[in-house]
C-alpha cells in the first residue's frame, strides 16, 4: 500500500514538472503573437474582403450588430448574410439595413436546401465575390471598427488568419469560460505557430478562398454537428501560411454559456470533433488533457504521503509559472480578477472534458443543438 501511494504522489509531481515545461515552450513560441502592439497604417493597401455570417433565428441580435459588421473602417468589403432557415425576421431586417448598407447581402435558404451551418457557409462562400473571407457568428460583436483592417493586414501576406473571440458574462460558468477559451486559444496558436494548425474558432476566422477547397472540406464530416472550424480547416490548411491575430482590436465578443448545463452541452458537441483530428495533433492534445487529470486526481495522495510544504511549494510554483496568466496574456483575460482560481478551473475542466470525451465515446456526438 505505502509503495502503491510512493508511486501516485511521485506520478503528481512528475505531471507537474512536465506540465510546467510543456507550458513554458508553448508560452516562449507564442511570444511575438502575444506582443503585437503595432499600429494600423493610415491607408494600408488591403485586399478586398467578404465577410461571412450565417444567422439562424437571430433577429435579437441582428437589431443591434448589423450596423458593427456593416460600418468596420475598411475600403472595401462587403458583408454577406446568409439566412440558414430561420423562422422569425431576421431576414427582414437584414433587407431593411440594404437600404442603408448598399454592400450588404442576404443569401436565402432556398425550398428544400440543407440546413446547418456547414450547408449555410457553403451558400455563403459561393455567393462571395472576393477572395478574402473573414467569418463571424451572428451572436458576435467585433471589438473595433478596426477588426477587418487586422484581418487584412494579415492577409495580405498569409493564407488563414485565426483570430480570438472572448466570451463574456458573469458567475461561476462565464469564469470557467473564460479560462477555457484563453487556454484553447493558447494552444490552437501554438500548434499553428509550429506549422500543426487543427483548429480555429468561426466567430474570428479568415482565409483565402483561393488558397483552399473550402467549400469541398466543408462537405466532409457533415455527420457531425460542429467542426465548421476545426476539421475544416485542418483538411484545408496543410502547406498554407497560417498567422494567429491577437491585438484586443481584432476580438470579437460572444455570450458565455448562462449555466453549466448549456456550458455541457455546448462542450459535447465541440469536443465530437476531437476524435477525428490529426494522429500526432490527437496524441499530443491528449496526452496533456492526461496529464492534467493526473495533476487534479492524484493531489490528494501527494498531501498524504510527501512533505506537505513540498506540494504547496510545487503546487503555488506552477501556478504562477504556468497556470497563471502572465502579462502577455492579460489582454485576453475578461475577468481578471478570477485569474488566481484558474489551477482550479484547470482541474475541474480536466475532469469534466474527461468524462465528456467519454459521453461522447459510449454514446456517440450530440445530434441536435
Amino acid at each position: 500500500m505505502k509503495l502503491l501511494l510512493n508511486v501516485l504522489s511521485y506520478t503528481w509531481l512528475l505531471a507537474a514538472l512536465v506540465l510546467w515545461l510543456w507550458h513554458g515552450l508553448r508560452f516562449h513560441r507564442l511570444r511575438k503573437y502575444l506582443n503585437q502592439k503595432e499600429a494600423i497604417p493610415l491607408e494600408p493597401d488591403l485586399p478586398p474582403i467578404s465577410l461571412i455570417i450565417c444567422f439562424h433565428n437571430e433577429a435579437s441580435n441582428l437589431k443591434h450588430l448589423l450596423s458593427e459588421w456593416c460600418e468596420q473602417d475598411y475600403s472595401d468589403f462587403e458583408v454577406i448574410m446568409v439566412d440558414d432557415h430561420s423562422t422569425d425576421n431576421g431576414a427582414a431586417l437584414v433587407q431593411e439595413a440594404q437600404k442603408s448598407y448598399p454592400f450588404l447581402k442576404l443569401v436565402n435558404a432556398s425550398e428544400g436546401s440543407a440546413s446547418g451551418k456547414k450547408a449555410a457557409l457553403q451558400r455563403g462562400i459561393i455567393a462571395a465575390q472576393n477572395d478574402a473571407l473573414a467569418f463571424c457568428d451572428a451572436d458576435c460583436a467585433p471589438a473595433s471598427k478596426h477588426w477587418l483592417k487586422e484581418i487584412g493586414l494579415r492577409l495580405k501576406k498569409n493564407d488563414v488568419v485565426l483570430g480570438y473571440g472572448p466570451l463574456q458574462g458573469e458567475g461561476f460558468t462565464a469564469w470557467l469560460s473564460d479560462y477555457e477559451t484563453v487556454n484553447t486559444a493558447l494552444r490552437y496558436w501554438s500548434y499553428a505557430s509550429m506549422g500543426k494548425a487543427y483548429m480555429g474558432v468561426g466567430r474570428n476566422l479568415a482565409y483565402r478562398k483561393s488558397s483552399m477547397q473550402a467549400v469541398q472540406a466543408l462537405n466532409k464530416h457533415q455527420d457531425l454537428l460542429s467542426g465548421d472550424d476545426d476539421l475544416t480547416l485542418r483538411e484545408m490548411a496543410d502547406g498554407l501560411k497560417v498567422i494567429c491575430m491577437s491585438p484586443e482590436r481584432s476580438f470579437t465578443y460572444s455570450p458565455a454559456p448562462l449555466n453549466l448545463k448549456q456550458w455541457w452541452r455546448q462542450k459535447g458537441r465541440h469536443y465530437s470533433t476531437a476524435w477525428r483530428y490529426e494522429r500526432g495533433v490527437r496524441f499530443s492534445l491528449g496526452l496533456e488533457g492526461f496529464l492534467q487529470l493526473l495533476f487534479a486526481l492524484l493531489l490528494p495522495f501527494a498531501f498524504w504521503q510527501l512533505d506537505i510544504r513540498l506540494v504547496l511549494l510545487v503546487f503555488i510554483g506552477r501556478w504562477f509559472i504556468s497556470a497563471y496568466p502572465r502579462k502577455s496574456q492579460r489582454d485576453l483575460i475578461q475577468h481578471k480578477r478570477q485569474a488566481w482560481l484558474w489551477p482550479f478551473f484547470e482541474m475541474f475542466w480536466a475532469v469534466a472534458t474527461t468524462l465528456l470525451h467519454l459521453r461522447n465515446l459510449i454514446w456517440g456526438a450530440p445530434s441536435k443543438w
